[in-house]
């Protein structure tokens, strides 16, 4: 537990809802982190975020269209549960607690039950 953690435990919560925070202990575990992992760690949240774009784009022409024709459902719902394995992993398995990954498939579940449900209201 760093000293951080011991002096103000109000300070570690705000860390923890802080999407956009990269604890530099986490990234190196051998003195302090260099510049580029600092950069890259605020990096991939972002692409965390970005990467699920594509679910995005199926929502958005399943719900335009009102129509869901060769979209698998099966497809979506194996993704949607690989998303909760993925983020179960990421919040509670590993000993530090892996942002991008968590936001990736948090995301990725919600877009994939959206996709699910068009594929029901419009095939």
């Amino acid at each position: 537990m760093s000293t951080t953690e011991k002096a103000n435990p109000i300070a570690k919560i705000k860390e923890e809802l802080n999407i956009w925070y990269v604890n530099p202990e986490s990234l190196d575990l051998h003195g302090k982190p260099s510049k580029f992992k600092m950069v890259y760690a605020k990096f991939m949240i972002f692409w965390a975020i970005f990467s699920q774009i594509f679910l995005l784009l199926q929502v958005i022409k399943i719900f335009s269209n009102q129509n869901a024709t060769g979209v698998s459902e099966s497809a979506f719902f194996l993704y949607a549960i690989g998303c909760v394995i993925w983020f179960v992993y990421a919040r509670f398995v590993l000993s530090r607690r892996n942002m991008p990954l968590a936001i990736s498939n948090v995301e990725g579940f919600v877009l994939s039950v959206m996709i699910i449900v068009g594929i029901y209201l419009y095939r």
